[in-house]
């Protein structure tokens, strides 16, 4: 990080930034109404197959499988819409509380600006009630508290305390760009050295095949392991293996193929989101 904690960054420094990464602020998608967003629900081919069969089952005077058929399709274009409806929703609550301005640290000087013009960097300084306007870590802090609810549903304030840190500053390393905030509000991203890959340990592997789940190693275990007790789906990448070294979250190109850690490939649609590097989806 250019500057220190006592001076922050320069106003040059901070205006390279700004023009290099962009304003801080959750990129506004098109809106899409209630209707559109239920039409969205048959676009896929499976849902379609579907409803053919439900078509010829009815044909056919096989009314009972029909009516299951139906009733799959109805049902599943349900759990989608109110999905995506809950996304939106999400996005929203996450504009409302967005603070407007922030108090940062430069060239010595305390400083309010506009919180879009918060750069990688920047010494933030917080006061009793203040809405975090960037994601960072903790230099100083004196009992802090944060309250999470609207992205943890927590109804308790989190206690926040310093952890050490060493090693180059993550976003000097790598970033992440979420093209798609309506589908995937937050995405977050952390850089781990020194991991040694190779087989997990025995009672993984049994929990995972117990699930259905090939083990592969365990890197990857350790992240489907996460995904299937806390229902928190996370992803480990080779960080030298991706182009640019950085993550974009976004909706898959048409025509589009993901090779899959099991050496499989899938035709991936425009409607799918993807976690992609510079290049494809990975």
């Amino acid at each position: 990080m250019t500057g220190t904690v006592e001076s922050g960054l320069s106003a040059a420094e901070a205006a390279a930034r700004l023009l290099t990464d962009g304003p801080n602020e959750l990129r506004e998608a098109s809106r899409i109404g209630p209707l559109r967003l239920l039409l969205e629900q048959f676009k896929s081919l499976f849902i379609w197959i579907l409803v053919g069969a439900g078509v010829v089952s009815g044909f056919l005077g096989e009314a009972l499988d029909a009516i299951v058929i139906f009733a799959i399709v109805a049902l599943n274009a349900a759990i989608g819409f109110y999905q995506e409806l809950n996304a939106e929703k999400a996005v929203a609550a996450l504009r409302k509380m967005t603070a407007p301005h922030a108090n940062v640290r430069r060239e010595g000087a305390l400083k309010s600006i506009l919180a879009t013009r918060i750069v990688r960097g920047d010494i933030l300084v917080l006061e009793a009630g203040d809405l975090i306007a960037a994601d960072g870590r903790l230099v100083e802090a004196a009992s802090l508290a944060c309250v999470e609810a609207q992205l943890t549903g927590e109804s308790l304030p989190a206690a926040k305390s310093l952890t050490p840190v060493s090693g180059p500053e993550v976003g000097s390393v790598t970033s992440v760009l979420v093209e798609s905030p309506d589908l995937c509000p937050r995405f977050t991203a952390r850089v781990i050295r020194g991991v040694k890959v190779g087989p997990s340990p025995f009672w993984l592997r049994k929990r995972l095949e117990t699930l259905g789940v090939r083990p592969i190693s365990n890197v990857v275990d350790a992240t489907n392991y996460v995904m299937f007790e806390c229902g928190q789906p996370i992803h480990a990448y080779d960080l030298m293996g991706l182009a640019e070294q950085r993550l974009v979250v976004r909706k898959a190109r048409q025509g589009e193929k993901l090779v899959a850690i099991n050496n499989k490939t899938y035709d991936l649609t425009s409607e799918m989101l993807v976690i992609a590097d510079a290049a494809r989806a990975v």
